[in-house]
């Protein structure tokens, strides 16, 4: 399960690519973020939110089946 440290690293990497102009498959395969309180603490929702925003952004067609 990934935890807020995860979200951010995912957008770093799209944001590489974005920056290169290059286009990038996902592969979304997890049950759902961490649920502990201390993922919460660290920003979880913030960082899922602000992934989702800037993904809305991209060019590149996101699928997810």
């Amino acid at each position: 399960m990934p935890k807020p440290e995860g979200y951010r690293k995912a957008l770093r990497v799209m944001s590489l690519e974005r920056s290169l102009d290059g286009r990038y498959s996902t592969f979304i395969d997890t049950p759902g973020a961490y649920p502990g309180i201390d993922a919460e603490e660290r920003g979880q929702a913030e960082a899922i939110a602000y992934n989702l925003r800037e993904m809305a952004k991209n060019k590149v067609p996101i699928i997810v089946q």
